[in-house]
């Protein structure tokens, strides 16, 4: 497994009016849906073959930290049977407070897993 560098946002100084408005609501369409974000950490999560890589944004390596197999880790351990068996690789981003939340049913802070 590699890291590679992901894109990083490019932040907006605009009011939440601006957006709202360049939403083009209308009377027969005036209703739209905004994602709340979560706080956590911006990770890559390599998974292949049952072993994990972590990574940040700027690909520092972070798998002591969160686990390299399902036996260790402050949250690799939580993930056994998440994945169907047919699954032999998998990639993720932005997804560390995501998946406190499945696993504990709570939104938890990223530090919880540190």
């Amino acid at each position: 497994m590699s890291c590679f560098q992901p894109q990083l946002a490019q932040f907006q100084k605009r009011s939440l009016e601006d957006a709202v408005k360049a939403m083009h609501l209308t009377p027969e369409d005036p209703v739209f849906w905004i994602e709340e974000k979560l706080d956590g950490e911006r990770m890559q999560m390599h998974y292949e073959d049952g072993n994990f890589m972590f990574w940040s944004r700027k690909a520092k390596d972070y798998t002591r930290l969160y686990g390299s197999c399902f036996d260790d880790g402050s949250l690799t351990r939580h993930l056994r049977g998440a994945f169907d068996p047919g699954v032999k690789r998998y990639i993720r981003s932005y997804l560390i407070s995501y998946l406190l939340l499945i696993l504990t049913k709570h939104i938890v802070s990223s530090s919880t897993v540190r």
